[in-house]
């Protein structure tokens, strides 16, 4: 693990955290529209960016192995965008905000089925009372709280992709970008044709700056999930819906005493994983104990 790793991955998360704050400014365009306007800003941005960088971009799409995974990637980033512009537009950030605390913990989960890793006891607690916490949400509410439950699915599987990728982070965020950009094009063009599209609630600039809002912070993410542990990415994962949540309130959303004892289970949750994981990488005090290459002193 590497500092400028670690600060670049600080600096997503609250990025990420504050968004809120932007996607409420245009709130009045529909969450499908929104999506697709930033798909496409995404992908003019990206490829300027690719330009200033010498990034052979076309090169990019010869790896097959390199094209699926990032294919795949697509999928679950835009079905996450989607989702997340969503919840903000109808009032339900602290909803989106269950996502990301839960996220480390379904990362733990995702490490056990697609990394066979094994439990630790901490980590066992920490996803058990985790589930305890949004059974207590769903019971509460009436319903699946399923707003953080696809957050925090499509964006588990997000990283585990960008994890594994060849690909830099600027690479990789292209190629998914410019995947999805002849779908978000044709929907987009649709909307505008019929229209449904709802841009002119909103001025005309703003929305297109949804390329530097999901950009900037998808590229530190990437650049620092490929220099740190993914155990520590989900750690970082605290800062974004601790913002979030506190937006959320702050801004009038309803927060009833089972829906407080429901977050303070999943919160003990994060606190139990984190002083597990923490136990755990601690440095040794005999040097030729810790483990080399390949697990070995």
């Amino acid at each position: 693990m590497t500092r400028s790793g670690l600060g670049v991955g600080v600096a997503a998360y609250v990025m990420w955290g504050v968004a809120p704050l932007y996607w409420k400014l245009i709130a009045d365009v529909p969450a499908g529209t929104t999506t697709m306007v930033r798909v496409v800003a995404s992908v003019v941005l990206l490829l300027v960016v690719a330009a200033v960088r010498g990034v052979d971009v076309a090169g990019l799409f010869r790896d097959p192995v390199a094209r699926t995974r990032h294919a795949v990637a697509a999928v679950f980033l835009v079905g996450n965008w989607l989702t997340y512009v969503y919840a903000v537009a109808t009032d339900r950030v602290i909803d989106a905000s269950l996502g990301y605390f839960i996220l480390p913990l379904v990362l733990v989960v995702v490490g056990v089925v697609a990394f066979d890793e094994r439990l630790a006891a901490g980590q066992t607690v920490a996803v058990a009372l985790g589930a305890v916490g949004v059974l207590v949400l769903g019971v509460e509410s009436g319903t699946v709280p399923w707003i953080g439950l696809v957050l925090a699915a499509s964006f588990a599987v997000y990283s585990v992709l960008r994890k594994t990728s060849p690909l830099g982070s600027l690479e990789g965020l292209t190629v998914e970008t410019l995947v999805a950009a002849p779908a978000a094009v044709g929907v987009l063009a649709a909307a505008v044709v019929t229209g449904r599209s709802g841009l002119s609630n909103v001025d005309a600039i703003t929305p297109w700056l949804s390329g530097v809002v999901t950009v900037a912070p998808l590229l530190a993410f990437a650049s620092a999930a490929r220099r740190i542990p993914l155990w520590t990415v989900g750690l970082l994962q605290f800062i974004a819906p601790l913002i979030q949540f506190t937006i959320g309130w702050a801004g009038g959303e309803a927060v009833s005493g089972w829906r407080w004892i429901g977050f303070a289970v999943i919160w003990a949750g994060l606190v139990v994983f984190a002083a597990d994981s923490v136990r755990r990488v601690a440095p040794s005090p005999n040097p030729a104990a810790v483990p080399g290459p390949g697990g070995r002193p």
